[in-house]
């Protein structure tokens, strides 16, 4: 197990708990809840920040491969609560064959689209042992946003197989900052690195 020192985090929600998706761990389990097994057990204590939270730096022990890989969530910024225009349970929507609703009020709350939460001028800055910043521009942040496997988007931080960048075996310290003037608010999310 390698652990990720967190440098500098301020600007950053990190969220705190034990929750690794194991049987024992706790997340999504509150005492509100009439079963333990209504607890989704899906929290990924992510880190939260945005445009305005200014750089993530942290170290990362024992790089032999020249890869960093970060699981990032672009999804992660929703900020509305999914039943506040509500009057009736469940928005008056049933599992009848014939709804008792206006058709046109008749909507799924899926998954954000990349154009809603995505800024067209978002800018991710990537520095590597206080080296050169390389920035990935929105085109090319959001072919990371490919999903290999539910909920898992995988964007590269350092890769570098030569080892011009760092020695074999060192820690490495990487940073990265969100940057986007029409969207300073939006939020993304770092779980794993």
């Amino acid at each position: 197990l390698l652990i990720i020192k967190l440098v500098k985090v301020h600007g950053w929600k990190k969220m705190d708990g034990f929750c690794d998706g194991s049987a024992q761990s706790e997340c999504n389990r509150m005492s509100e809840q009439g079963c333990l097994l209504a607890g989704a057990n899906d929290n990924h204590l992510d880190i939260m920040g945005n445009s305005l939270s200014g750089w993530l730096v942290f170290s990362v022990p024992v790089v032999n491969e020249g890869i960093i890989l970060a699981r990032m969530e672009w999804w992660c910024g929703v900020k509305h609560s999914l039943t506040v225009d509500w009057t009736e349970v469940n928005d008056g929507k049933t599992t009848e064959t014939t709804p008792k609703w206006n058709e046109t009020r008749a909507r799924r709350n899926l998954k954000p689209t990349k154009d809603q939460f995505i800024p067209t001028d978002l800018e991710m800055d990537i520095a590597v042992n206080n080296g050169e910043i390389k920035t990935m521009k929105r085109d090319e942040w959001i072919e990371y946003t490919k999903e290999p496997s539910k909920n898992c988007a995988v964007w590269p931080l350092l890769y570098d197989e030569s080892g011009t960048t760092y020695q074999k075996g060192e820690t490495v310290e990487v940073a990265i900052r969100f940057r986007s003037k029409l969207m300073p608010q939006q939020s993304y999310c770092i779980s794993h690195i």
